[in-house]
């Protein structure tokens, strides 16, 4: 019998019959940056009631660990250490295995996370019992009625928020939850792992998902998680699935375990259950699923008369072009920069003005730049010159690049 879950969503209140656990895992190469992510997990709205950082006893001899660990261990940051290194799998291996009747979400040690990543997942606990939760996903795609290659997928697929389905495929990078005694045993068989999916936890996870007719729920989401800068490029993707590597793991596992205990469907059939979605169906699907996005955005923005874009350059004229398109841009009050000097006295007639001399305290503030971390300084400082910070709009990633998409057209 699965426990009830009841919890109260509040900044700095928590309360779960099952404990929420953040596990994460790193290396040598990078645990030099690890406490840049461990600073965005402590700095939750939503308090997790353990962040564990698992590290295998073989890599870090002595257990010697950057200074700037200790700073983490006082604030609560449990470190676990392990005997055997399972490379990307050590964040829910043992995670799973200590905390079976908790709640597991896995995090990347290459991203900075926005401070309501654990809000956003949690709160859909009890609306999805049994799912695993996802911030970020892509939908599996089909070649005739096979799983087309990995690089055919749908990759960040945002067109089915809010709907269980086994073609959807969660990608840690996000923050992942899951959900007690959802799995079988298989799930910790080391010498399946290491013989046929060693580089790729998120992919073993979907067909242990799948074994157990498990779906996944993507969840909405802010999207302003920020990538390590240090790291871009050196994931396991780039360094082991890149050129077909994740095919080649998932084609093995799938050849092991597609009729898994003689059941009557295949493992390719459970995920294509929700129906099959060809790969040469996804770039209309694509284009559908930007315009509603951009709606979405529109109807949010609609509930303010007064609108104030922070910057005054591309990003900002790009963010009135979008506004224009869907006749708002006579609400636009202002373009706000932090040195007038360095930009222009006005964009198509609106005034550019400092920052700090706005006046228009019931405006929405619109961040648009492409740098998160420029974006997360800029709230800051309208937050301390008096902004309301439900009155600030930051553009994650996804819109960023559908509202380039849309301003080529």
């Amino acid at each position: 019998m699965k426990r009830k879950c009841t919890c109260v969503i509040g900044k700095g209140y928590n309360k779960f019959m099952n404990k929420i656990i953040v596990s994460l895992t790193s290396y040598p190469a990078r645990i030099g940056e690890i406490h840049k992510v461990l600073e965005s997990l402590v700095n939750q709205t939503y308090q997790a009631d353990a962040i564990i950082l698992y590290l295998a006893e073989e890599q870090f001899p002595g257990k010697h660990l950057p200074v700037e660990l200790d700073a983490f261990r006082k604030r609560g940051v449990e470190i676990h250490w392990c005997e055997k290194d399972l490379k990307s799998h050590k964040k829910y291996f043992y995670a799973f295995q200590e905390y079976p009747d908790d709640y597991i979400i896995t995090a990347d040690d290459d991203f900075y996370y926005d401070k309501y990543m654990i809000e956003e997942l949690v709160k859909y606990i009890d609306v999805y019992p049994g799912c695993v939760l996802a911030r970020r996903a892509h939908l599996i795609t089909a070649k005739g009625n096979q799983i087309a290659e990995y690089s055919e997928w749908w990759g960040e697929c945002t067109r089915y928020i809010g709907m269980p389905r086994m073609d959807m495929f969660s990608t840690t990078g996000g923050g992942v939850l899951y959900p007690p005694h959802i799995f079988c045993d298989e799930v910790f068989n080391q010498d399946e792992i290491i013989k046929n999916c060693f580089h790729a936890d998120d992919i073993w996870l979907k067909i242990m998902e799948t074994i157990c007719d498990i779906p996944t729920v993507l969840v909405e989401t802010r999207n302003l998680d920020i990538p390590s800068p240090s790291f871009s490029g050196n994931g396991l993707y780039q360094q082991f699935n890149d050129y077909g590597g994740n095919d080649k793991q998932l084609n093995a596992i799938l050849q092991h375990y597609n009729y898994y205990h003689s059941q009557e469907k295949s493992l390719t059939q459970k995920i294509f259950q929700n129906g099959l979605i060809s790969c040469d169906e996804v770039e209309k699907l694509k284009e559908k699923d930007m315009i509603l996005q951009v709606e979405s955005w529109i109807e949010k923005i609609n509930n303010y008369m007064e609108i104030v874009i922070y910057g005054a350059g591309k990003v900002a004229k790009r963010l009135y072009h979008i506004l224009q398109k869907y006749g708002l841009d006579y609400r636009i009050k202002a373009f706000a920069v932090a040195d007038c000097a360095c930009n222009p006295s006005e964009v198509n007639g609106i005034p550019v003005i400092k920052y700090t001399d706005t006046l228009f305290r019931q405006a929405v503030y619109i961040i648009g730049n492409a740098n998160l971390y420029e974006q997360f300084k800029i709230a800051n400082f309208l937050m301390d010159v008096g902004v309301d910070e439900k009155n600030i709009e930051q553009i994650g990633s996804r819109l960023q690049h559908i509202f380039r998409e849309a301003c080529r057209e």
